[in-house]
């Protein structure tokens, strides 16, 4: 073996970064995601709730939010969606970076045969599709809508006859998610370790050379998203996850072996959407094999924790960069 160097390990993460992130966008382009995937910009990710009525334009006592009228005849009514609206309060509220809602859009008491539009508020012009169409006298009618929100996290409902009450269930909402907030979820890991860590690790100088030259591919980096329930989200590289305790521990396996030397950097993911305390503190190790006593050579055990110290399931990403 070559000459050892000692190199302390946030200059492995900083030279690695950019490899990292060009790794993984090239695995976008070339692989299938899973339906919770956000490979770019312009995508986003589906995250469900437990499900809570936003508005209902019936009058009291089955008033939700600011109208207790049924719609008339051609009338835009513009509804606000994200924060605290109707019974989308505390941890339901809608969170303002929401870019669409997933809706159980229901017409009730329809005076003429009719039908509903929803579409983002910051559109000019009605769109032609309809979403519900009821006739008069109809029983309450239901239909799931999918529908972008305007900036401001607001939508817009059309009746085009007669008059009709309107009522929405909330049970979702679409938000971006994408390689750039791994990139700075990196980026702020890399210069907490800087700040912190003091750790060094030995590598041969030709295993420096390689880093440093950002000779990396999907043989030396590997890397996961994991939802706070234990379920693997988009990867490179990683084989399952589960949770393996109730609260705040997790183990990943990854298809190579990760025990020589590899760097391991973990960071919380920043959905509070469902009330859980946002996790300030994730430690990675490797998982020992309570049957052998020894360490599994694939795998790392995560734990999350709140900025108290308190064990929590909260969704992380976690990178492995390992030498050549």
């Amino acid at each position: 073996m070559g000459a050892t160097v000692e190199i302390r390990i946030r200059t492995v993460l900083w030279a690695t970064t950019s490899a990292v992130l060009a790794v993984a966008t090239t695995l976008i382009l070339t692989s299938a995601w899973s339906a919770d995937a956000a490979p770019g910009d312009s995508d986003s990710t589906y995250v469900p709730i437990a499900g809570c009525r936003v508005f209902d334009y019936r009058p009291a006592p089955n008033q939700v939010g600011p109208r207790a009228a049924p719609l008339g005849p051609g009338e835009v009514m513009t509804q606000q969606i994200t924060g605290g609206v109707g019974d989308c309060v505390g941890a339901l509220a809608i969170p303002a970076d929401a870019v669409g809602v997933a809706m159980n859009v229901t017409a009730v008491n329809p005076t003429a045969q009719t039908n509903l539009r929803l579409f983002p508020a910051d559109s000019a012009k009605v769109p032609t599709l309809s979403n519900l169409n009821v006739s008069a006298g109809q029983a309450p009618f239901p239909n799931k809508v999918d529908v972008a929100l305007s900036p401001g996290g607001a939508i817009k409902l059309f009746n085009q006859n007669g008059q009709v009450s309107v009522l929405a269930d909330v049970v979702g909402f679409y938000t971006k998610s994408s390689l750039s907030e791994l990139d700075a979820r990196l980026t702020a890991v890399e210069v907490d370790i800087a700040a912190k860590a003091d750790t060094t690790t030995v590598y041969t100088q030709a295993e420096v050379d390689d880093l440093l030259e950002g000779k990396l591919d999907n043989t030396n980096v590997m890397w996961a998203v994991v939802q706070g329930t234990g379920g693997l989200g988009i990867n490179q590289g990683a084989v399952s996850s589960r949770r393996t305790s109730p609260f705040g521990q997790f183990e990943v396996v990854f298809e190579r072996d990760i025990s020589r030397r590899c760097a391991t950097i973990a960071a919380p993911a920043d959905n509070t959407s469902f009330g859980i305390p946002l996790g300030r503190e994730v430690t990675a190790q490797l998982r020992l094999d309570s049957n052998t006593g020894s360490d599994k050579t694939d795998s790392v055990l995560v734990q999350v924790f709140t900025s108290n110290g308190v064990l929590v399931n909260n969704s992380f990403t976690i990178v492995v960069i390992c030498p050549s």
